[in-house]
């Protein structure tokens, strides 16, 4: 048994790789890949993706994959991108916006066949990487370069170089597709492998290694930080709250994972900045997967979290009699007072009740302020209005303009959330 097949194996056993797919171009990296898998994991599927960017050559790369795959009777799944008519539409990066569409794709494969992705990355590969992030002024979650295991993304080949994988597939009898484009120099990562990283390896044999070493410190490093995070971040998800004591202490590395677990965008760095400094209720609207926004409180920084659509409801009860005792969890009202239908909303900008028992009236927003209502919570606050007025501030405050008396008809007001 090879080296490489060898460590193939060990990693299969040790990560439990009993369904994965692979992503496959046609090139030597994947379709060594590819027949490893096959050799050694139980169920494995393909994933070919067809950017159309080289013509019949593109689709030659499919239907290569589509055999090679028959072969060995793995089930393939082909995906058919214009890449170019979505560069034009939408602008941008073409290397960054392929490797999107690839990882999306990718994903949903996951999801839909709860297997291991398999990607065919390896140390060359490594290498380019951290040398484009170097370039790019990458902190050190850029200079760490790729994991071996990320999520649902797996990368077995990592360890090896490209020659090696080279000298395995002529040694194996395996076949694969030149994908001539990678000799261009239209491309950063191009003229890193034809063009930078050959020459500084002619001056420097251990170049390579050396850099794979360096990565690998900074991986330890990235490491220890999300150790070191780790029971503040299943504390953050119960919270939704990042104290101003943590934030304070914490450096760029603990910053920028605290970012990448959470999907939140690097810019936001700056904001917070920003935030930090500004009065307390001030706010950042985010356009992320699992929050809206976030909030300056007195003790940190509030994550407000998408919810549901709420739906609440009004329960009447006919009463004969006033309680003895009040609450204001529910709401007594002379029905002959009320003007049109009740209806329940979160409260509104400009809102304002006239509160049993003061003269005058009083904002909403000032009565949640004396309540010390957190900015991030007053949001949810509910009223109950009729055509006319606000009648009450849910939990709060009541008006004293529709309030049943003890020789007026009587309604009995409570509110309830309707299950989804």
């Amino acid at each position: 048994m090879s080296k490489i097949e060898g460590y193939f194996k060990s990693f299969v056993e040790q990560h439990k790789l009993n369904h994965s797919v692979v992503a496959c171009s046609g090139g030597v990296d994947s379709m060594v890949l590819l027949h490893l898998a096959s050799k050694f994991i139980v169920k494995t599927e393909v994933v070919h993706i067809n950017y159309q960017l080289r013509g019949d050559d593109s689709d030659k790369d499919q239907l290569f994959v589509q055999q090679e795959a028959e072969k060995r009777g793995i089930k393939v799944s082909f995906h058919k991108v214009d890449l170019r008519k979505q560069l034009d539409k939408e602008g941008g990066n073409l290397q960054e916006i392929a490797r999107n569409i690839r990882y999306e794709i990718l994903r949903s494969s996951f999801v839909e066949n709860n297997s291991k992705v398999l990607f065919a990355h390896h140390a060359d590969d490594q290498i380019e990487t951290f040398f484009l992030n170097l370039a790019r002024g990458g902190g050190m979650m850029g200079l760490s370069g790729m994991l071996q295991i990320n999520e649902w993304k797996y990368r077995p080949l990592l360890n090896f170089t490209k020659a090696e994988i080279i000298e395995y597939a002529i040694e194996k009898g395996i076949s694969w597709r030149e994908d001539r484009s990678n000799e261009k120099l239209d491309y950063s990562r191009n003229k890193l492998r034809n063009v930078f990283l050959p020459e500084i390896s002619a001056l420097n044999p251990a170049f390579a290694a050396d850099t794979l070493f360096l990565i690998e410190r900074f991986q330890q490093s990235i490491l220890l930080v999300q150790c070191d995070m780790k029971s503040f971040l299943d504390e953050f998800d119960k919270s939704s709250l990042l104290p101003f004591f943590i934030y304070d202490n914490w450096d760029e590395i603990h910053l920028m994972e605290f970012f990448r677990v959470y999907n939140l965008p690097a810019g936001l760095f700056k904001e917070l900045k920003k935030l930090r400094k500004s009065s307390k209720g001030k706010k950042i609207e985010l356009n992320n997967s699992q929050f809206k926004s976030i909030f300056k409180e007195e003790e940190g920084y509030y994550f407000s979290k998408l919810l549901p659509l709420r739906k609440w409801i009004i329960v009447k009860e006919v009463c004969n009699q006033l309680p003895i005792h009040f609450d204001l969890n529910s709401l007594y009202l002379d029905p002959d007072k009320i003007r049109g239908e009740l209806t329940v909303r979160e409260w509104e900008k400009g809102d304002r009740i006239k509160p049993a028992g003061i003269k005058g009236s009083k904002l909403i927003s000032d009565i949640l302020t004396d309540a010390k209502i957190p900015a991030n919570k007053k949001k949810e606050q509910l009223v109950v209005t009729d055509h006319e007025k606000v009648i009450w501030c849910v939990g709060f405050s009541i008006s004293r303009l529709a309030l049943a008396s003890s020789d007026s008809k009587i309604i009995k007001l409570t509110i309830e959330q309707l299950d989804d």
